[in-house]
């Protein structure tokens, strides 16, 4: 009956190893990226800069973040994706949302704070199979004051924090 038994758990394991041959296990490592005096311009809808990126090292960003009205004038919902850049060229790109926050500062002056979440869509390079972590990434750009008549680019700097997942090869054929 033992011999059964050890056949038979070593049968199990040689099939839960051939079943999982050609995978490489995802890892789930922390990401990190902030950055200061970056740029949004207002009309455009498209905002950019340079920061510090976690696994990437000094990298640069570029997207697009829309936002839309709500029944509270001074706060307003955004979408947007965009992307980050290492030195090499290697990319992760992301999409989200969440909500602006606009404090008056007197006249036609404000600051504001871009509150919300984005998730990890994909990478090329090294970062080919990267995607989302266990939960979207938490964002938090902060605007310097800025005259929302006259100034048509608005600074900002922010920090985006989480983790991503390095992803997983699929599986060969």
């Amino acid at each position: 009956m033992t011999k059964i038994r050890l056949c038979c758990t070593f049968l199990m394991v040689m099939v839960t190893l051939a079943v999982n041959a050609g995978h490489s296990w995802a890892q789930v490592i922390p990401f990190k990226s902030t950055g200061v005096n970056n740029l949004y311009d207002p009309v455009s809808m498209v905002f950019g800069g340079e920061g510090q990126t976690a696994h990437m090292g000094r990298s640069s960003g570029l997207g697009i973040a829309v936002p839309s009205p709500t029944d509270d004038p001074l706060t307003l919902n955004w979408s947007g994706a965009g992307e980050f850049e290492a030195a090499n060229g290697d990319k992760i790109f992301f999409s989200g949302g969440g909500q602006v926050y606009l404090t008056p500062l007197g006249g036609t002056m404000f600051t504001a704070a871009w509150i919300g979440e984005f998730n990890i869509e994909g990478g090329t390079g090294r970062f080919a199979n990267v995607g989302p972590g266990t939960a979207p990434l938490s964002v938090v750009a902060i605007n310097h004051p800025f005259d929302i008549v006259n100034d048509p680019i608005w600074a900002y700097d922010y920090e985006i924090t989480g983790d991503m997942e390095l992803g997983k090869k699929k599986k060969k054929k």
